[in-house]
C-alpha cells in the first residue's frame, strides 16, 4: 500500500488531518520529526492546562502533565525524576528527540524523559521539554504543584515565572525550609492566581512590621503552617473559600473582629466557605453576646452550631467551632 504524504497536502487541509489524530499521537510525532515539529509551531495545538509538578525530593517526582479537554484519556504526561532510569530489560527501547540531547520512551500517553546515557533528565531536562511543548500549544491556563525540602527563588523564578505569571492554580509546599519575608512578598506579588495553596513558615515572623501582602486569589485561597497572615490582611482576603491552619491560636479578639467585620458588610463580602485552625471553642462564650448572632436551629445541626446575618443584604451565615476549627458558611 502507498504511503499517505501528508506534506503534499495544503497546510490548512494539512491541519485538519492532523487535528484527527489524539494529542498523544501528535505530539510524540512531534519529537522525532522536525518538519511535523516545525508545522506545530505555526498550527498550534490547543491545551487547556499545561501542569508543572516537582514533588519530594527534586530528584524523585518532577513532572508536566497536559490536559486538552474534558475527557482525561487524551492527557499527557512527562517524567523527568528518578523513577523513569532506563531498564532494557522492561521497557522498550529510548527513541532520541530530533534537536535535542534527551530521549524518551513512551508508555501509553506517558513518556519518561532520559539523558543519553539513560539517567533521569530531571529539572535540566524538565526545563528544555517544557519550552519544547510551548512551542507547539496554545495554553489556555497553567499550574504549579512543588512539594520539596529546598526552595531556590531564583532558579524557580527564572524556569516558570518567565513563561507565564497567570496561573489556574499555584501551589507551593517546603518541608524544613523557611522563606523571607522579602521572598514571599515578591512572589505574591508576582504571580495571579485562582487558586492558592501554600505551606510556607517565614523566617523569624515577629522581627518584621506588619505589611500588606496581596492575595489576589478569587476562588480558594489555603494556607497552612502559617505564621506570616496578619487577621488585617485576611478580612482583605477576596477569595470565596478560605483555608487557614495558623501555628498558633487565633486570638478570641480576632475572631470576634472577624465575625463583626462580615455582618456589617465591609470585609470578607466575596467569602462563601471559610474554615481556620487552631481556634478555642471558648471564644463562643463571647460570640454569644453579639447582636445577630442567634442558635442555628435545624434538625440536622448540633447545639454548637449558630448563625449570623449581614446587615447589608439580610445573607445569612452558619458557623460553629469542632476540635479546634472555626467553620463559616455562607449557604
Amino acid at each position: 500500500m502507498q504511503r499517505f504524504k501528508l506534506w503534499k497536502l495544503p497546510a490548512l487541509a494539512r491541519d485538519k488531518v492532523i487535528r484527527q489524530m489524539t494529542p498523544a499521537d501528535a505530539i510524540y510525532l512531534s519529537l522525532v520529526s522536525k518538519s511535523f515539529r516545525r508545522f506545530l509551531m505555526a498550527y498550534k495545538l490547543h491545551a487547556t492546562l499545561f501542569h508543572w509538578s516537582l514533588k519530594a525530593e527534586t530528584q524523585n517526582f518532577m513532572n508536566v502533565s497536559i490536559e486538552f479537554n474534558d475527557n482525561r484519556h487524551d492527557d499527557v504526561e512527562f517524567v523527568f525524576g528518578r523513577y523513569c532510569v532506563y531498564d532494557p530489560q522492561h521497557i522498550t527501547p529510548i527513541t532520541p528527540i530530533k534537536g535535542s540531547n534527551l530521549s524518551f520512551n513512551r508508555r501509553g500517553n506517558t513518556s519518561f524523559v532520559m539523558n543519553p546515557d539513560g539517567s533521569p533528565a530531571r529539572l535540566p531536562g524538565m526545563k528544555e521539554m517544557s519550552k519544547f511543548l510551548l512551542d507547539i500549544l496554545f495554553v489556555a491556563k497553567y499550574a504549579v504543584e512543588r512539594n520539596t525540602m529546598d526552595f531556590n527563588f531564583l532558579d524557580f523564578e527564572r524556569f516558570i515565572l518567565r513563561t507565564t505569571k497567570k496561573f489556574h492554580s499555584f501551589c507551593l509546599s517546603f518541608r524544613e525550609t523557611y522563606l523571607s519575608m522579602e521572598q514571599l512578598e515578591c512572589l505574591l506579588e508576582t504571580i495571579q492566581t485562582e487558586k492558592l495553596q501554600l505551606s510556607i513558615e517565614i523566617k523569624n515572623p515577629h522581627s518584621w512590621d506588619p505589611v500588606e501582602i496581596p492575595l489576589r486569589v478569587p476562588d480558594s485561597l489555603t494556607l497552612y503552617n502559617c505564621n506570616w497572615l496578619s487577621i488585617d490582611n485576611l478580612l482583605e482576603a477576596k477569595a470565596k473559600k478560605i483555608n487557614v491552619r495558623f501555628v498558633t491560636y487565633v486570638m478570641f479578639d480576632d475572631v470576634i473582629r472577624i465575625i463583626k467585620s462580615w455582618m456589617e458588610g465591609t470585609k470578607l463580602k466575596e467569602m462563601t466557605n471559610m474554615c481556620l485552625f487552631p481556634v478555642s471553642s471558648r471564644v463562643m462564650e463571647q460570640v454569644d453576646t453579639l447582636n445577630a448572632v442567634s442558635r442555628y436551629n435545624h434538625p440536622y445541626a448540633f447545639g454548637e452550631y449558630r448563625q449570623m446575618k449581614r446587615v447589608t443584604d439580610g445573607k445569612i451565615a452558619v458557623f460553629y467551632i469542632t476540635r479546634g476549627e472555626l467553620t463559616i458558611t455562607v449557604p
